[in-house]
């Protein structure tokens, strides 16, 4: 995941992501956000990839 967009919170302690970061879409929130609302077929080309590079860890 890229993010594109970021928008700042006042609180002491955030995630300073910046436009451009990357995360893994298999271990962040947002990656499995993502993920969830992928439609099947989508979510099946995902999750052999996801196989392919994490192995049984996936």
């Amino acid at each position: 995941m890229v993010y594109l967009e970021t928008c700042r919170s006042q609180a002491k302690v955030s995630v300073q992501l910046t436009v451009g970061s990357r995360v893994p879409i298999a271990t962040t929130a947002i990656g499995r956000a993502y993920y969830l609302g992928l439609a099947e077929t989508e979510r099946e080309h995902l999750d052999a990839q996801l196989a392919e590079r994490y192995g049984k860890q996936w």
